[in-house]
């Protein structure tokens, strides 16, 4: 099959966009923490390790070419279906640290 033109490029852009918004939540869930309880930051590392290992790995085999992903020529590609998990991940440690951060300032 010939891909259509413009869609690895499109598929790239969306991978990087989706890894972006997942940095800059991660930076937001890492400040939530530090203001909150500064001696636990530990906690939210192993939360960004935990959740960041299975993208990664996926990511690892699809370039081996070990697993593939997505739905066929015009799906979503690997890299878009590894950056909505790493999204995801990210999002659910963001929830987690509003949560805490609530948690603690109700307490004050």
């Amino acid at each position: 099959m010939i891909p259509i033109p413009g869609l690895v490029a499109k598929h790239n852009s969306q991978f990087n966009w989706l890894m972006l918004i997942s940095l800059i939540i991660v930076i937001c869930a890492l400040a939530l923490r530090k203001y909150s309880q500064k001696d636990r930051l530990w906690v939210t590392f192993i939360s960004i390790l935990t959740f960041g290992y299975i993208p990664s790995y996926i990511y690892y085999l699809y370039i081996m070419g070990m697993i593939r992903l997505g739905s066929g020529i015009c799906g979503n590609s690997g890299l878009v279906t590894i950056g909505k998990i790493t999204c995801v991940g990210c999002i659910i440690i963001l929830l987690y640290e509003i949560i805490k951060y609530m948690q603690h300032k109700r307490s004050l």
